[in-house]
Order: C-alpha cells, then structure tokens, then sequence
C-alpha cells in the first residue's frame, strides 16, 4: 500500500468502516510509514477538538411545532392527483364504453362511405385527363401553396 491510498482510507479507518484484510494493510503501512502515522494522529486531533467544542443545539418542542405548522399541507396535493386519477380511468371506462355502443351503429356507415370514396377516387383524374385547363390551374395552385408555405417556414425557422 503507498501513502496516497492509505491517507484515501484513513478515516474510514478511524470509523471502522474497513474489512479486516484493508484494515490491517491501512495498519501495516501506518506501522511503516511515519508520514502517514503523523496524518492520522493530525485527524485524530482534529476530531477531538470537533466533539470538545461542538455541542449539538437541543430545540424546543414549540420550535418543531412552528416549523410543521409552516409547511404545506399535503392533503391537497393528494387530493388532486386522486382527482385526476379517477377523472382519467373515468374518461378511459367512458371511451371504452362509448366505443362498445357506437361503433356497431357508425361500422355499416363507414363501411359505405368507403366504399364510395374507392369508388369516386377516379373521377378527379378523369377530369384532368378530360380538361387540360383545369389540370394547368391546379398545378398552379399546388405550385404557388407550396411556395407560400416553403417562405413560412424559413422565415419561422430563421427568425
């Protein structure tokens, strides 16, 4: 053991906190070593003139009193999260529900407007095919939004 790792493990040495093998590295190399047996009687020293002149500060119970009765209360804070607890597996149970009942009523209705939608998707292609005007019109509206909204979003991106 060198002296860097023995001052690292000095006061875990002076709290016990070591295994036996650590422990008696720590003391075999203080043994040895009087640089670092003078650093531990220095800790020692120092802690010694901690616990003479430190006293630990004993409070009345009125204080703690004060200090409990300054704090918020918790029971609001638990309050709303419960709230929105049940709100959410309310809302959750409801949609659920709503989806159990509508959705056999909404199914042929969708079912039929799909079915028109497959059926109606050739007829704007027939109509450009048919009329040229009307493609050259719609490309230029397609071509000008697409211009507008590239100039929108530099102008967020930049700004």
């Amino acid at each position: 053991m060198n002296c860097r790792e023995c001052a690292e493990l000095l006061y875990d040495y002076l709290d016990n906190e070591l295994n036996s093998l650590t422990c008696r590295d720590v003391e075999n190399h203080l043994a040895a070593c009087g640089a670092c047996r003078a650093q531990l009687e220095e800790i020692k020293a120092s802690l010694a003139l901690y616990r003479r002149h430190i006293t630990a500060v004993e409070l009345d119970e009125a204080f703690t009193g004060r200090v409990l009765a300054s704090l918020p209360e918790p029971a609001r804070a638990m309050a709303l999260s419960r709230f929105l607890v049940v709100l959410g597996a309310a809302l959750l149970a409801l949609l659920v529900i709503g989806m159990a009942v509508v959705l056999p009523v909404i199914y042929p209705v969708l079912a039929i407007t799909a079915e028109l939608l497959v059926n109606l998707l050739p007829i704007p292609g027939i109509i450009l095919a048919a009329f040229p005007a009307v493609k050259l019109s719609s490309l230029t509206v397609l071509a000008f939004t697409l211009i507008v909204m590239t100039w929108a979003t530099r102008r967020v991106i930049l700004s």
